[in-house]
């Protein structure tokens, strides 16, 4: 085993002799070497070209420009005298303490949420878009329900007190 390891050490010296002694030897042709295409550098703080138009048929979203009004000598202003709205006859108010979200159940089916709602201490059952009188619900967010009622909408938290 000690002459096979011995011939090993003979062959791979010899072989960096062999190795050190062409690099050193001038007499061989350099090989040619073909110059890689140029490529510009890669400049970080160098602005690329802007190849994007603007249109200006837009109005100046900050307000900055005054806009041309039209001539006055031909510019007709009606005066319109407001009308007060009854306040009690547009909006009634509406008694959001008959509403209690007492949480909701996954429809095995079609893995919908169904809210069960007391009104009144009477319990309905809603999924989203669904409506059971006056009552619509808009939104079920499995924490709070979002009801459609006389006109007005409000969202109504689940009651952790009713569990």
């Amino acid at each position: 085993m000690t002459y096979v390891l011995a011939v090993v050490t003979v062959l791979i010296w010899g072989a960096i002799i062999y190795r050190v002694i062409a690099a050193l030897n001038d007499d061989q042709v350099p090989t040619t070497f073909t110059e890689p295409p140029h490529r510009e550098r890669y400049d970080d703080y160098k602005l690329p070209k802007d190849t994007t138009k603007l249109h200006g048929a837009y109005r100046d979203p900050f307000g900055m420009t005054v806009e041309k009004l039209p001539d006055t000598a031909t510019l007709k202003v009606k005066a319109i005298s407001p009308k007060p709205l009854p306040v009690t006859a547009a909006f009634p108010a509406v008694n959001w303490g008959i509403f209690n979200y007492r949480g909701y159940v996954r429809n095995a089916g079609s893995k919908r949420l169904i809210a069960v709602i007391a009104v009144n201490g009477k319990e309905i059952m809603l999924s989203e878009g669904e409506s059971a009188g006056q009552v619509k619900l808009l939104k079920n967010m499995r924490d709070s329900v979002k009801i459609y009622y006389q006109g007005r909408t409000k969202f109504i938290a689940l009651n952790t007190a009713a569990l």
